[in-house]
């Protein structure tokens, strides 16, 4: 089998889309390495997983990953290596130019619009720098990619003007982790949130809005992104309703949604969060569980005809407890709403569908 390998500086080797979507699918025809945050050498999935480190500074891992990253990618000397982030790319193209590898960049996010969402404050003369450092790259580096992978539809449409060969590989939930059908909804009052915790992504909006009905239980798994946000949200008046399990497996993960009756995903409106498709509204549907989602136009227009979620001004307290009141008064509608959403998972929005376009990619790419 031939050699591939996959790079990340920033993303730690467990990262959902990285390993247990892409990495894992490839492994099934090709030799698979993955290069991320990860202190000891493992195998998962079939993937050879190497020690990077975690760098402290921001400024530190910009400056010397890339370094550290093309020597351990030289090691590995596969045929093909998949960078994941932007800090990666002068490493890709010495790969490319001086040795003569194919190189597929998968863009994850938005990247000019990525960090106005930063959960920390970014100096407006570099978020100005980053826009026209990355302006330059779109016009002069982007094309030289043997392909580029895109997160969404809409990512893809932005890039196309700069190389023909891109792809939206979408991240839908893989069938095979959510065998249940959806039959558990429960009877407690009891609503999730599972993923990274941040402002950006709504933690004091819905600790506040337990505020308004105290009967109410959030059960949240995952991890602060920062230490000093933690103590803040800990400090709330409605902490006392929210069950904190921290970081989760895949499988406590799936525990946690069918004990819950209704999943929250309630970002703020920002630039990238509009433009998202997150990985837990997905999730939230294969589950059989309803949704209770910031209203955005995509996310309206990715859920359409589905009837699977209730959208709320994600800034008014008062909108999601009316809709969490909705759904726990109304369980059979609850019930049905989820079983609308997960039929669609089973049909459409699956990681399945999106491995065989990633495959056919590869393939294309080895057999020229």
């Amino acid at each position: 089998m031939r050699k591939i390998c996959h790079l990340s500086s920033v993303h730690f080797h467990q990262d959902t889309r990285i390993l247990y979507k892409e990495c894992s699918s490839l492994a099934k025809n090709y030799h698979t390495h993955l290069i991320a945050v990860n202190d000891v050498p493992k195998i998962i999935n079939g993937v050879k997983i190497h020690t990077f480190p975690k760098f402290k500074s921001r400024l530190f891992r910009i400056l010397f990953a890339p370094i550290l990253m093309l020597y351990k990618a030289v090691q590995i000397n596969a045929a093909i290596y998949h960078i994941h982030d932007p800090e990666l790319i002068l490493c890709a193209m010495i790969l490319k130019l001086v040795f003569h590898k194919k190189i597929i960049f998968d863009i994850h996010e938005h990247i000019k619009k990525h960090f106005n969402s930063k959960p920390y404050r970014i100096p407006n003369f570099v978020i100005s720098l980053i826009t026209i450092i990355y302006s330059f790259i779109e016009k002069n580096v982007l094309d030289k990619f043997d392909f580029i992978i895109t997160a969404t539809p809409l990512i893809k449409k932005e890039t196309l003007p700069f190389n023909k060969k891109v792809e939206a590989i979408n991240n839908f939930p893989i069938l095979k982790e959510y065998l249940s059908d959806s039959e558990q909804i429960t009877h407690s009052k009891s609503v999730c949130y599972i993923g990274a915790i941040t402002e950006n992504r709504g933690i004091k909006l819905m600790v506040d809005a337990l505020s308004l009905d105290e009967s109410f239980e959030l059960k949240l798994a995952g991890s602060f992104v920062f230490q000093e946000l933690e103590n803040e949200v800990k400090k709330m008046k409605s902490w006392k309703n929210v069950t904190y399990y921290g970081f989760q497996n895949r499988i406590e993960i799936y525990d946690i949604m069918k004990n819950s009756f209704a999943g929250l995903l309630l970002m703020k409106n920002t630039p990238n969060n509009i433009n998202t498709f997150p990985n837990k509204m997905f999730e939230y549907m294969l589950a059989g569980i309803p949704i209770i989602v910031s209203d955005f136009p995509l996310w309206r227009e990715i859920l359409k005809n589905t009837n699977c979620a209730i959208f709320v001004n994600q800034t008014k307290p008062e909108e999601i407890i009316k809709a969490m009141n909705y759904l726990y008064e109304n369980p059979e509608i609850a019930k049905q709403m989820g079983q609308i959403g997960r039929e669609k998972i089973l049909t459409d929005y699956n990681w399945e569908n999106e491995e065989i376009k990633l495959t056919l990619i590869y393939k294309e790419l080895l057999d020229k």
